[in-house]
This record gives structure tokens, sequence and C-alpha cells, in this order.
């Protein structure tokens, strides 16, 4: 079955971190061959570089109505999804599978997708690994399935009014 973005994603802006910059290249491919346009904000590869930095420039982006969605990227994911979620009117879903994505788009209206791009740590011996292939479903995935309304319209209108 070949999907296609059939919702509200038409532009997105992509930020990776030094330890993501390498798998930008699978995220753009998969968004490229769902007709998506992407746009990548300025970017310092220095390993001292600061996610939350990252996450607003792309926040600029959506806040200006330039892109419809972000896709954030850094060893784990995690930080930039906690970065993105402080962000007024941004939902980031941390997707390590195709069914936690359809979900984050399904009930939250996600307009953001958290990847982890893989990070070792020898002091705790914990190992992240990300495969590009899958990494593109789950792009794929996120892309393409739409809001899913109803009861969970409500559940977003309230996630939407925290302060």
């Amino acid at each position: 079955m070949e999907l296609q973005n059939t919702n509200q994603f038409k532009k997105i802006a992509i930020v990776a971190d030094h330890r993501a910059e390498a798998s930008k290249k699978f995220v753009i491919k998969a968004l490229t061959e769902l007709g998506v346009d992407y746009v990548l904000p300025k970017y310092d590869d220095s390993p001292d570089n600061d996610y939350p930095d990252l996450v607003v420039e792309a926040y600029k982006l959506y806040a200006t109505k330039k892109v419809d969605g972000l896709i954030l990227m850094c060893g784990t994911g995690v930080g930039m999804m906690i970065a993105a979620n402080k962000c007024k009117g941004i939902r980031c879903v941390l997707a390590n599978d195709e069914a936690v994505a359809a979900f984050g788009r399904i009930h939250e209206d996600c307009n953001a997708l958290g990847l982890a791009a893989g990070y070792s740590d020898d002091a705790y011996g914990y190992e992240v690994k990300a495969c590009k292939r899958k990494m593109q479903r789950i792009v794929k995935t996120f892309i393409t399935t739409p809001f899913g309304g109803g009861r969970h319209a409500r559940r977003v209108e309230k996630l939407n009014n925290i302060k």
C-alpha cells in the first residue's frame, strides 16, 4: 500500500542536533516521497549545541505559519520532545514505532514528531539504535495519519488550554 499525504502537513521544519544530523537525510527522503516540502532551520554542528535552541528555531517557523508541523531529532528524541511541548500550540509525540506515531495523530492531533537517531552511554550501559527504514516508516505514518476528531477534539482543546 502506498501512503499518500492527505492531511494538514504540506511543509515541515526539520531540526537535528549533532547526534541526529546524519539521520536527517532519511527523514527528508520519506517526506519527499510523500510530496511534503521541508525547511531546515539554522544548524550548529558543534557537540555542545543545545537542542532547546534548535526547537525554538523550528517553532518560530510554525508560529509564523511558514510550516504546518515539526520533526525534531536528537539522540533519544526526549529533549526535543520536552522542549517542543513547552511551545504554545505544539503537541509533540516521541514515536519509536509507527503505532505511537499514528495514535499521536489520531488521539492528540500532534503537530510535531520527536525521533531518536541513536545514542549510547557507556557510563550507564544504555544504547538506543535507530534503523533508517523504521525511521522513514514512522515519519510516513505520522504525516499520513489524520486526526480522529470526535471525542478527541474535546481532549485536544483541554490540552491546548493547560497553562
